[in-house]
């Protein structure tokens, strides 16, 4: 029987390891409060990646800090210095062996929750970043510190202002039970953030989903002071009018088309917006990334949403999910319903280990730790290994 097992295992292995995945090909759905059923908002999220990894889920307690202690994450990174407390936060690790800088999952003691979705393939490559830059410290720092969405936006950008963020483009999401917020960070240190609105339902697979923003609405909007200047000089954007910026679209502006037009990009978002609409969406330049709806949605809803699977897949390799074009694709390891409660001890996650559309969601209470068997090492140890794993 071992045998047999094994001999299946391998063939498996070999199997998916035919396709070629894009690294943190992830989706993400936000509900705003006036259109989720329950009055609470819901962040839906599908951590996508690479076959070999291992997940485990941990809680990491609260802490006092030395003065001139400094946190290392990746090698090459920055060395950050710590605060004098940390907050406790509940922690889904992806360890792999070289080590994985955007794929880990955050939920503080107060409600915050952070995922994220490589959105790569940018205008912005050569810019400049301080020390080695920031990478993985954005999500784990937002955690540790973070005390509300709004937050931890203004940390994150803090830290991109002070180190510059080493990738091309990624967008985080950051929601508490109050607001949610998408934040775009570019190679050296420009941003945007935007609050996703209470009456709206915002979703993004792996290309900027921010579209025309109004700069001036410094409530809702975060941006770069030279966001605009950069585009104009680097030739992506001509606005209409020379003293008129309304105009402006960052997707356009600084996501390279290769991108934006990839199919295991856009066909997702297709897949979400036909749920939503019924209708079938072609051109992703037109893509709405946020929309008005008349009727809300429950968790159950997203739920079925991140499951979802394109009706134009071709489907002949003998596996149903063959490929990055369904939301629920080859790479789904990790999918996640939160449902913010003012309440930070009641936040709940719907949680999968694995596609969400093969395998059952459970009930988890992050704030009440991590279940006994979803871990094998100690926090402390985790964290080390985060970027330092061992075979063993």
């Amino acid at each position: 029987m071992n045998l047999r097992l094994t001999a299946l295992s391998a063939l498996v292995g070999i199997s998916l390891a035919a396709f070629a995945l894009p690294s943190n090909a992830c989706f993400t759905v936000i509900v705003g409060k006036k259109v989720s059923s329950t009055g609470e908002i819901l962040v839906g999220h599908n951590e996508d990646n690479e076959m070999r990894i291992i997940t485990s889920q941990y809680w990491v307690d609260p802490a006092m800090h030395e003065d001139g202690e400094l946190i290392e994450f990746e090698p090459a990174a920055a060395k950050i210095p710590q605060v004098k407390k940390t907050l406790g936060f509940w922690w889904s690790q992806t360890l792999a062996p070289t080590g994985y800088s955007f794929s880990d999952g955050f939920v503080n003691e107060k409600g915050v929750v952070v995922v994220s979705n490589n959105c790569n393939q940018t205008i912005e490559k050569g810019e400049k970043i301080n020390e080695g830059g920031i990478g993985y410290g954005i999500r784990r720092l937002i955690a540790e510190r973070a005390v509300s969405a709004r937050d931890g936006v203004n940390l994150a950008i803090d830290l991109v202002k002070k180190y510059g963020y080493f990738q091309e483009g990624r967008t985080y999401t950051i929601a508490d039970a109050n607001e949610a917020w998408q934040l775009v960070l570019l190679r050296g240190s420009r941003y945007v953030a935007r609050k996703v609105q209470d009456d709206e339902i915002a979703f993004l697979a792996n290309a900027i989903n921010i579209t025309n923003i109004d700069l001036k609405d410094t409530a809702n909007v975060i941006a770069s002071p030279d966001l605009i200047e950069n585009a104009i000089k680097k030739g992506t954007y001509k606005p209409k009018d020379p003293k008129n910026f309304s105009d402006f679209n960052l997707r356009k502006a600084y996501q390279l088309d290769e991108r934006t037009s990839a199919d295991w990009t856009k066909e997702r978002v297709r897949v979400l917006l036909n749920y939503l609409t019924g209708k079938d969406f072609k051109d992703e330049h037109a893509f709405p990334m946020s929309m008005k709806l008349k009727n809300k949605v429950s968790a159950e809803q997203v739920r079925q949403m991140i499951s979802g699977h394109s009706k134009h897949e071709v489907r002949d390799s003998g596996w149903y999910h063959q490929g990055m074009n369904d939301i629920c694709n080859i790479g789904t390891y990790d999918s996640v319903v939160y449902v913010l409660r003012p309440n930070p001890l009641f936040t709940l996650a719907w949680r999968t280990n694995g596609r969400p559309s093969q395998q059952f969601s459970y009930p988890q209470y992050p704030l009440a730790g991590a279940a006994i068997g979803q871990n094998f090492m100690d926090p402390k140890t985790a964290t080390t290994a985060q970027f330092h794993a061992t075979p063993e």
